[in-house]
């Protein structure tokens, strides 16, 4: 098991309370490890609430250099993984917040990590970066973003990436697309449909032939953790993802399958946003060559597993 080999290492997660991040922690806590968190002292703790006593936690704001850095200086940690990030979720479209959830702290981290040298960093790139394409997304397509929150992730990768090629820093990029699973914030597609195939509520939906990639948050998680112990990825980028795309109402139609019940859908009520196209894929050649990773889950099963845990835990996340 990979997680096993880093059973000794000071770790440190950003966004640990988050929906990657908290699956990220499960899994590091459940196999011995004891990670460190950086929290906000509001942060909502429903997805590790449970897991806290297995943590080491410290309360402050990553936007705060002197904070990171003295946390940094107290943990010496051997890696991080970065999982913060502000403004891909309905609702997360200030500005300031997402200026400086995605490039503010990305620069922070850099200016902290200095005083630990070999520490290695996971760092959450994004499928949304290089904008609209008609073709699989591979890695090193040029930066086109149409949302603002894809604009300060690209320029966050700017910066990351000038620390790993040309200051030798050991990084690695990781970009997950369209994640989903236990714990996904419940007013995104999944979730809703979930809910309304199981307490009969109506469904709005975008116009038929929007698209995306999506992936099961526990082979994210694998993605990341094989990053953190292969030495060959250092200064990749990597597009973690199913590799197929897969319709909004083809989504609907799966979790009808699975729960046994229609689901009332209103056609085009829903939105769209100005990431919404009818192609979006990842090529995951890279990941299957270099990480030996490809997703364990398909839609299928991570929706049935999806599905198996809201109706166990609820929809307060």
């Amino acid at each position: 098991m990979v997680v096993s080999e880093l059973r000794d290492a000071r770790i440190l997660v950003l966004g640990g309370a988050g929906f990657l991040g908290a699956r990220l922690v499960r899994k590091l806590c459940l196999a011995g490890v004891r990670p460190h968190l950086v929290l906000r002292a509001d942060s909502p703790m429903t997805r590790i609430e449970d897991l806290v006593q297995y943590c080491s936690i410290h309360f402050g704001d990553l936007t705060d250099q002197t904070f990171l850095n003295k946390v940094i200086e107290q943990i010496l940690p051997d890696l991080i993984f970065h999982a913060v990030g502000h403004g891909s979720h309905m609702g997360q479209n200030h500005r300031n917040s997402v200026f400086q959830s995605n490039l503010l702290v990305t620069h922070n981290l850099l200016v902290a990590a200095e005083m630990v040298p070999n520490c290695r960093i996971i760092y959450s790139g994004t499928s949304l970066e290089q904008g609209m394409k008609n073709s699989p997304l591979q890695e090193k397509g040029s930066a086109d973003p149409v949302s603002y929150y894809a604009a300060t992730k690209a320029a966050a990768l700017i910066l990351i990436r000038q620390a790993a090629r040309y200051e030798k820093r050991p990084i690695v990029i990781l970009s997950p697309f369209a994640i989903y699973g236990p714990g996904e914030p419940v007013k995104r597609l999944i979730p809703t449909a979930i809910w309304a195939g199981m307490h009969g509520g109506v469904l709005a939906l975008t116009q038929c032939g929007f698209v995306r990639d999506f992936v099961y948050v526990d082979d994210v998680v694998e993605a990341y953790l094989l990053a953190a112990v292969n030495d060959h990825v250092l200064g990749e980028d990597i597009n973690i993802a199913g590799g197929k795309p897969v319709s909004n109402e083809g989504v609907v139609e799966l979790i009808e399958q699975e729960l046994g019940n229609d689901i009332e859908k209103q056609l085009g009520a829903y939105p769209p946003r100005v990431t919404d196209t009818t192609f979006w894929c990842a090529d995951i050649s890279k990941a299957r060559h270099l990480l030996d990773w490809e997703p364990r889950h398909s839609l299928k099963q991570g929706l049935r597993k999806t599905i198996d845990w809201y109706k166990q835990n609820g929809f307060e996340f």
